[in-house]
């Protein structure tokens, strides 16, 4: 999974394999090691979760986390 950042848009791109995985787990996750300490670590995360109705980017001092809905991920698995 690839995470670009431009402008005021966030943009996950998956290989199909991902998209299959995603569709079975419904979490995929990466890290950026920023530095050598164990704490310097940066988490981005796809999750697909019912507790929200459209898409949703939450934003924490080490991790951006964007949340799907199950039905949109079925949807993006199926085509």
């Amino acid at each position: 999974m690839k995470l670009r950042l431009q402008f005021n848009s966030i943009r996950l791109r998956l290989k199909r394999s991902e998209v299959e995985q995603f569709a079975q787990t419904g979490r995929l996750e990466e890290k950026i090691f920023l530095g050598t300490g164990g704490d310097e670590i940066f988490h981005y995360v796809l999750e697909s979760t019912g507790a929200v109705s459209t898409t949703k980017a939450v934003l924490t001092p080490r991790a951006v986390i964007v949340q799907v809905p199950p039905e949109a991920v079925m949807r993006w698995a199926s085509s």
